[in-house]
């Protein structure tokens, strides 16, 4: 690899699974970067992600590359990117990674990158993990190694927050709500945030497999809602 690779597109790093860029060996690599740039003296990064098969696959590179650099990692589950972003800060992390590739199909994955603000990164960062990418990784010893823990609490903790934005109680009170979780990360914190906000949700694509996020339903196929 050269200091010239580009591999961040408009919304991080996204393309075909087992194909490049998203495969295990560049997920440990562009992890180790990540590490080396937004963290070098070690901390914590948060990692979630949607309900594709290969979301698995990634989040166990990831968590392997991050502790291995000596970083805690705080592992979140299916979670929608907004959530990720609040848990970011709400655990003060250094960043934090979103394993998704939005509307594409199962075959897709990608890896979006958040500061410690929960934002996007921007250029100047992505060029500095880009250069970072032709350098050996740096690796910690057993004494100094991350730890990796689960966050079984992420989903509840950031509805409180959602219901706390509105100034009054149950703002969807006497409202009927139709919502379309694609199959996705959202599926089971859309319709409990909408429910604790007084409405009558009525949930579709709530049944994820790993292989039928967005099949028929989501973004690309509004007429499911209709």
């Amino acid at each position: 690899m050269t200091s010239e690779l580009k591999v961040f597109g408009t919304d991080g790093v996204r393309g075909k699974v087992g194909e490049y860029p998203m495969t295990v060996d560049f997920t440990s690599r562009l992890a180790g970067a990540a590490a080396s740039v937004l963290a070098p003296q070690g901390g914590t990064v948060v990692v979630g992600k949607d309900t594709r098969i290969s979301g698995y696959m990634f989040e166990s590179a990831l968590e392997a590359a991050f502790v291995a650099s000596g970083l805690d990692v705080i592992l979140l589950g299916p979670l929608p990117t907004p959530a990720i972003s609040f848990t970011i800060k709400d655990c003060n992390a250094n960043f934090g990674i979103v394993i998704s590739a939005s509307h594409n199909s199962y075959e897709y994955n990608g890896i979006k990158i958040l500061n410690n603000l929960g934002e996007k990164l921007d250029k100047r960062l992505e060029t500095d993990i880009e250069k970072q990418l032709s350098k050996d990784p740096i690796t910690q010893t057993a004494d100094t190694i991350g730890r990796a823990t689960r966050n079984p609490n992420a989903r509840v903790s950031y509805t409180k927050f959602i219901s706390k934005v509105f100034n009054q109680k149950r703002p969807l009170k006497n409202m009927k709500v139709v919502v379309d979780c694609s199959h996705g990360a959202a599926y089971k914190i859309a319709p409990r945030v909408l429910s604790s906000l007084g409405a009558d949700v009525i949930p579709i694509g709530c049944s994820p497999n790993g292989y039928n996020i967005n099949l028929n339903c989501g973004s690309t196929n509004i007429e499911t809602i209709a």
